[in-house]
């Protein structure tokens, strides 16, 4: 684990880090679990204030003299310092979460006293239970992990509460709107999903075109064959629109096909009206920015791993530097190897994207950056519907001689049991795997 020096709610990282995958099998199972609990209540990284868990892992460090740990959302982060708003939100949420004193169960002040145990914060009404609490920290640490998991089933009870409110408010009408995008969710094709009515719909905006899926409760896209409708797109702020025809696809989807290249980067705004899948049309607002198939930087950088100067692991100096040769992405450790890959960049593009994998166990490869495009056009794993890159470097799989990208190393067997319903499901997505060099 990392030690982090803390002055003025300033942090400085250095030393040695862990990620708490890498220590999961070494731990007991009520440590881990202990883990996942602070990750769930800290919630955010106090370096980047990404969300914990959205790049990766999170990585556990030791902050200050009080060696007190914290997680952050990234290795890059390790370098970094912490934002002292950050800091302060984060031992907010903590304070919400315990809600009351482990030593006399009653409700935490408006400004209570607090001590580390075992690398945890945990907060007292007075200074005097202090004592109580490092004399018998894991009895204090229990009850602290109690008032953790209720905090969070309560606040898991409030979002399914909000939920069925919002769809019964539109109910029982024929055509429907949705026009909150605040709280958007991703979804399992890479789009974001909206609740209108009684559906769920997932909106995916692709260069090539627009996609509306009609999912189930799993997740998973439901057929619509006789689905149709209608769209209208403006750009951004411009108010001239622009009339298509939905129709069914291939995936099962209900889009169009239309030309976005020239605003990648760009906001549109969609109504949309779809007939076909209940018993009266089905209207709503959509909204989302148009991508290109490209992964993001932190997708690759995963996937390269190293400096291809130095060979020092990319994030150990700070956040990577990214050099564009012939549009392709290469990252060094530092702007001092920058110069070194733009004076001869071909021998450096072709040792990381002509590179091949390391097997890691039988058909299964570590994926390179000779993978990228591979793994930007299959988006998701087929196993856990999870977006690649989102638990770490995806790996690759050799299922009958075709390539399949897998979030994590656990979906490997489900995919070598079950390989043509796996096979199956990209087919229906519309991913058609690469061969197997």
């Amino acid at each position: 684990m990392r030690t982090l020096s803390l002055t003025t709610l300033v942090v400085v990282v250095s030393i040695a880090a862990q990620s708490t995958r890498a220590h999961e099998e070494q731990q007991t199972e009520e440590q881990v679990r202990r883990e996942q609990l602070r990750i769930s209540v800290q919630a955010i990284c106090p370096i980047s204030g990404e969300e914990l868990g959205s790049m990766g892992d999170p990585i556990k460090v030791a902050a200050g003299a009080t060696k007190e740990e914290i997680y952050l959302c990234c290795e890059a982060c390790t370098t970094g310092k912490i934002n002292p708003k950050l800091w302060a939100k984060i031992h907010r949420n903590i304070a919400a979460a315990q809600s009351n004193c482990p030593v006399t169960k009653k409700a935490l002040p408006r400004k209570p006293k607090s001590t580390v145990v075992e690398g945890q914060v945990i907060y007292v009404g007075r200074s005097a239970s202090i004592k109580e609490v490092e004399a018998n920290p894991e009895k204090a640490l229990s009850q602290v992990d109690d008032y953790y998991i209720a905090y969070l089933k309560q606040n898991q009870e409030k979002e399914k509460q909000d939920r069925p409110a919002s769809q019964h408010s539109q109910h029982d009408h024929a055509t429907t709107t949705n026009d909150d995008h605040g709280d958007s969710v991703k979804g399992p094709h890479g789009g974001t999903v909206q609740t209108v009515g009684s559906h769920t719909i997932e909106t995916v905006i692709v260069p090539k075109g627009i996609m509306f899926m009609l999912l189930d409760e799993e997740g998973k896209v439901l057929a619509t064959p006789k689905a149709s409708g209608a769209l209208t797109l403006r750009v951004d702020d411009n108010s001239k629109e622009y009339p298509y025809e939905l129709k069914p696809l291939k995936n099962s989807a209900i889009g169009v096909g239309v030309d976005l290249s020239k605003i990648i980067g760009r906001t549109i705004h969609m109504d949309v009206t779809l007939d076909g899948i209940a018993a009266q049309p089905v209207s709503f607002h959509a909204m989302g920015t148009v991508t290109d198939d490209t992964l993001a930087d932190a997708v690759l950088i995963s996937l390269q791993r190293t400096c291809p100067v130095s060979g020092k692991k990319l994030g150990s100096m700070g956040s990577p530097p990214k050099i564009m040769v012939d549009g392709k992405p290469l990252f060094v450790c530092c702007a001092g190897c920058s110069e070194k890959v733009k004076n001869s960049p071909q021998q450096y593009l072709a040792k990381y994207y002509e590179q091949k994998g390391e097997q890691v166990r039988p058909g299964v490869f570590k994926a390179t950056l000779a993978d990228a495009q591979a793994i930007a056009a299959q988006k998701v794993c087929p196993v856990m519907d999870e977006p690649l890159g989102g638990m770490g470097a995806p790996l690759k799989v050799d299922v009958k001689g075709q390539a399949v990208y897998i979030c994590c190393a656990g979906c490997a067997k489900k995919l070598h049991a079950e390989p043509d319903v796996y096979l199956a499901k990209l087919k229906k997505l519309g991913v058609k795997p690469p061969s197997i060099e």
